[in-house]
């Protein structure tokens, strides 16, 4: 456990039993469509939430019941590298960040349609840049 957080996972799994239904419908579906997305990655543990790794920190998933992610409610899909995937897109939240941009998903409705497959190209893209590093 950290100054900033109050809850310490030891692993994933553990991780998943703490979120509460709504949220971990949303965790589980964005973790599907990672593994179907990324042809090989490691999935770990930081800052309490997992991270998805290849060569380099790709992206995480982080709900609003981990605390310190700064969201009230939902999940974020979070891109480490965002600014390199698409500056100009607007679904994909920079706030004041640099490099780091998200996507916060409410309900199981918003992945559905249009909004389905510009996550899926979104982590096409991060999976793509992150195979150059």
């Amino acid at each position: 456990m950290n100054k900033f957080q109050k809850v310490a996972f030891a692993n994933v799994e553990e991780f998943l039993d703490f979120l509460p239904e709504d949220e971990l419908q949303i965790v589980n579906f964005l973790r599907q469509l990672i593994h179907n997305c990324f042809l090989e990655y490691k999935e770990k543990l930081a800052y309490n939430v997992p991270f998805y790794y290849r060569n380099k920190r790709i992206c995480c998933i982080w709900p609003a019941s981990v605390p310190w992610g700064n969201l009230s409610q939902g999940v974020a899909l979070a891109f480490v590298r965002a600014k390199e995937i698409d500056p100009t897109n607007e679904l994909l939240g920079m706030d004041q960040r640099k490099t780091v941009g998200r996507i916060v998903i409410k309900s199981m409705d918003e992945l559905r349609g249009d909004n389905l497959e510009l996550i899926k190209f979104l982590l096409q893209e991060a999976y793509r840049i992150d195979s150059n590093l």
